[in-house]
């Protein structure tokens, strides 16, 4: 890094320390063994290289530490007005009532990348 950047070994370090990062400590990411890969990897890049003028690109994240929470108490009722949702981890895009509502909403398609390709996000 400090050569890249012109910059010194030490401050490097200093840098890095001041904003708590480890980069010795980082895994190197999977690639997805999915026979599919190649066209999910082109179609979410093509989301962000070549966008339709009206496209709504909407990215979530699971949070693991919540749903761990949420599995041992109940939640807090909602204000009215207030939509709810419900979730089961990775399974919610496959579950046959999404799968028919995305069938009568032809527009819109879901692309689903697992936790080994999570850095396709």
């Amino acid at each position: 890094m400090a050569k890249a950047t012109g910059l010194g070994a030490t401050t490097i370090r200093e840098i890095w320390r001041e904003h708590g990062l480890k980069p010795h400590l980082a895994r190197t990411f999977k690639v997805s063994n999915n026979p599919h890969f190649a066209q999910k990897l082109e179609d979410i890049v093509g989301l962000y290289l070549n966008a339709s003028e009206h496209a709504l690109v909407l990215s979530c994240d699971e949070k693991s530490q919540v749903q761990a929470l949420d599995r041992t108490q109940p939640g807090l009722p909602l204000k009215k007005g207030r939509a709810a949702t419900y979730t089961h981890d990775y399974a919610t895009h496959k579950h046959a009532r999404v799968q028919a509502w995305l069938k009568r909403h032809p527009r819109l398609q879901v692309y689903f990348t697992p936790t080994s390709a999570s850095w396709l996000n």
